[in-house]
Formats: structure tokens, sequence, C-alpha cells
């Protein structure tokens, strides 16, 4: 079954490469309405992008600024625990267990 599923793909890809030329987008033939996705997608004038004049935005009603997040406090919960260059640490899911590289 392995070998069947393996020669299809490969049937499969060798048909996808020899149809490619004839999926793939032809200049020659391109509609008249293509010079105007030219002419957006690469203008004669270089204008920037976006609003041409800021506008304030004054009516917000948020007041202040967002709290500062509490500070961090390390504390050691192993303190006879020690390891000599560790590289990565990781936890299951089903077990409440660390693992240590």
């Amino acid at each position: 079954m392995k070998r069947v599923v393996e020669r299809l793909f490969v049937f499969a890809g060798i048909l996808f490469l020899s149809l490619s030329p004839w999926l793939a987008a032809d200049q020659t033939n391109a509609p008249a309405s293509s010079s105007a996705w030219k002419n957006i997608l690469q203008p004669d004038s270089q204008q920037p992008f976006g609003i041409e004049k800021r506008i304030p935005w004054t009516t917000s009603r948020i007041a202040g600024s967002p709290d500062p997040p509490l500070p961090y406090v390390v504390k050691r919960v192993f303190p006879k625990l020690k390891f000599k260059e560790p590289v990565d640490w990781a936890n299951t899911p089903s077990i409440d267990r660390l693992f240590v590289a």
C-alpha cells in the first residue's frame, strides 16, 4: 500500500509539472484591463500612501495611561537544586513535572 501511495504522489508531481506552463499567466493574451492593474501596482507618480493631513483624535474618552505591570519577584523554590549551564526546560501537561536539559 505504501508503494502505491508513493507512486501516486510521483505521478501527481509529474502531472503538475507538465501542466504548469498552461496554468501560468500568459502576458501575451492578457485582456485590455490588465493595463489598469499595472497602473495600480506600479503608478507613474510616486505619491505617498495614506491620508494627506493628520486629523487629531480628540473624541477619546480614555483618561490617563495603563497601569505599569506588577514587578516580578524572583524566589528560589528549590534551594538545594543546582544546574550547571541549563539550556532548556519543558513541562508535561499530563504530569506535574519539569524537565531541564
